[in-house]
This record gives C-alpha cells, sequence and structure tokens, in this order.
C-alpha cells in the first residue's frame, strides 16, 4: 500500500489544476524515487493512491519500472469499466493496481465499489489474483478516503466536532462501512472471501472510520500481526508525520479467512521522517533512492501461498 503524492504526468503550468511536478525534470526526478521505492518493496502486488486520473501515470510508471529492473515483469491493471460514473471516479487523483506478472495472475477483470460514499474521496478498486505458484485467490481493495481538510466545505455533519478526529469523520466512517457492505454482499462464503483492505484512509488508528471496520469484523493486520499496539502509543507505529506528530493513516484489514494467511505486516519508514526539502522538487537537494518519494510511508503484508 502506497501513497504515491501526486504522481501526475500532466504538468502544472498554474492554470490547469495539475497537483504534481512543475516540468519534466521534476516528474523524472519523481518517478525515479518513487521506481527506486517500488522496486525497494519487493511486493507481488501494490496499491497506489494519488495516480492522476487518467491511464497515461499508471501506464508511464510501469514502463519506467520494467526499465529499472530490465524486464518487462510490471503490469497495470487499468482503469475499470464504469470507473468515471462511479461516485469518485471523477476526482482529480485516483487509486490503482500494478503488479508483478511473473509473481501472481488477475483473475477476472478489475472493477469499482461503486457507492454514494465515495462521491467525495476516491472510487475504490478492487482485485482478485491468485499465485503463479497455484493456491488459493486473494482479493485486494485499493482505497483513498475523504481528507481531513476542507472543514470550511463541510456540512454540519462532516464539521469538525474538535474530538481530535477532524472534518469528514462522518464521510470517512461512510466509507468504512461502505466497504464492510460491499465485503458482506459480494464475498462471502466463496473463494474470493479472502479480501484485503488496503489504502490511505486518512484515520489514525483509533478513530471512528477504522472502528468500524474492526466492529463489522474485518481484522486490524497492524494489532493481530504488525507492531502497532493500541493500549501503549509509545509503540504504535506510523506511516505519516503531521506537524511532529507520528501515526498511521495507512492501514490493512483482512476477512478472517485471510487473515489467517498474514504471516508479517511493516511500515518501511522511508518518507515521512524525511524532510520535505529532499524530495524531488529541488535537483541541489534531492535525496538519492526511494528517501522522501512521498510523504506516506508504505505498508507491506506478507501471505502465505496455500
Amino acid at each position: 500500500s502506497f501513497n504515491v503524492l501526486n504522481y501526475f504526468t500532466t504538468i502544472d503550468d498554474g492554470k490547469n489544476k495539475a497537483r504534481g511536478a512543475d516540468s519534466d525534470s521534476e516528474v523524472s526526478r519523481q518517478e525515479e524515487k518513487i521506481t527506486a521505492a517500488i522496486e525497494g518493496l519487493q511486493a507481488d502486488v501494490i496499491g497506489l493512491m494519488e495516480l492522476e486520473n487518467n491511464i497515461d501515470a499508471e501506464q508511464r510508471l510501469v514502463a519506467a519500472l520494467n526499465r529499472k529492473v530490465g524486464k518487462n515483469l510490471y503490469k497495470g491493471c487499468g482503469i475499470p469499466k464504469g470507473f468515471d460514473e462511479s461516485p469518485g471516479g471523477d476526482d482529480s487523483i485516483r487509486v490503482g493496481i500494478i503488479y508483478r506478472a511473473d509473481r501472481v495472475s488477475p483473475v477476472g477483470e478489475v472493477s469499482i465499489l461503486d457507492d454514494e460514499a465515495f462521491s467525495i474521496a476516491r472510487t475504490p478498486v478492487v482485485q482478485t489474483f491468485v499465485s503463479t505458484q497455484g493456491g488459493r485467490p486473494f482479493t485486494v481493495i485499493v482505497n483513498h478516503f475523504k481528507s481531513k481538510g476542507g472543514a470550511s466545505n463541510a456540512d454540519t455533519a462532516n464539521k469538525d466536532k474538535g474530538d481530535g478526529q477532524a472534518a469528514y469523520n462522518a464521510a470517512r466512517r461512510a466509507q468504512s462501512l461502505a466497504i464492510c457492505d460491499y465485503i458482506k454482499q459480494n464475498h462471502q462464503d466463496t473463494e474470493q472471501s479472502r479480501v484485503l483492505v488496503i489504502g490511505d484512509l486518512n484515520a489514525y488508528q483509533q478513530e471512528d472510520p477504522i472502528d468500524a471496520l474492526r466492529a463489522n469484523g474485518l481484522i486490524d493486520l497492524h494489532e493481530q500481526i504488525g507492531q502497532s499496539t493500541p493500549t501503549d502509543s509509545s509503540d504504535v507505529d506510523y506511516t505519516f508525520v503531521y506537524y511532529a506528530q507520528s501515526g498511521s493513516l495507512d492501514h490493512a484489514f483482512a476477512t478472517k479467512s485471510l487473515a489467517e494467511d498474514v504471516t508479517g505486516v511493516s511500515i518501511w519508514h522511508i518518507n515521512a521522517d524525511e524532510p520535505r526539502f529532499l524530495d524531488w522538487y529541488d535537483p541541489s537537494r534531492v535525496a538519492p533512492g526511494p528517501y522522501r518519494a512521498s510523504d506516506h510511508d508504505p505498508v507491506i503484508i506478507s501471505l502465505k501461498i496455500k
């Protein structure tokens, strides 16, 4: 699970509302850092957040990854049918899925989670995979919930209540419940019931949207097997640092049938702790390798093949 911080192929000219690089050289530097990070993850399936909402960004990233590794290993799942018309499908950024074709194969077509709860967020993307070595399939749902900002535009239900959860907490909780309903309706008692829910949920470990996922039977993998211990804040791992305060906005949940096969969950601290001046904007200061490729640290989940 990796938020790649506005990876846009459209260059920001100050008028077109593009959110990424301001020049071709900037996007090349950004690409170098993101591909270094993804190669370092050694993941078979990568859920991405903050891709530009087009097919070009995904295709360019996949091509850059394949050039970096010297083989045509990576493929993108593309944009699902009906995505543009779905709630959240018109946002300037989207989620996506890429994968290593030598290690996993997609089962069926990539699809969307079509629910009005995501009309002010991003449309979740769903894909089932099976290992090329055999075993049971697993399904990945990639998410990017509504952010905490923009309180001035929020309706009454989504105003900042002053409880530490910021604006749009009600919207994020509704998005969690929509995920749970989708799983109950589509992934119960089937081979595809082994579901992994990942992404930038824009909610910290003890906020209402995360509690809603737990309450509806999804297993918080950071609690079950990872490094996070909610009862002791000193041990809670993190994926994001905001004004010197750290917490996890990026999460990994699983249905019970899949959680039994999870062997590890970890956070690769390559971004959140690094100062912004090391990122890809300034060529005189940019750090080599994957460091500060984004503002979020990626989350890594390990599964047994069965």
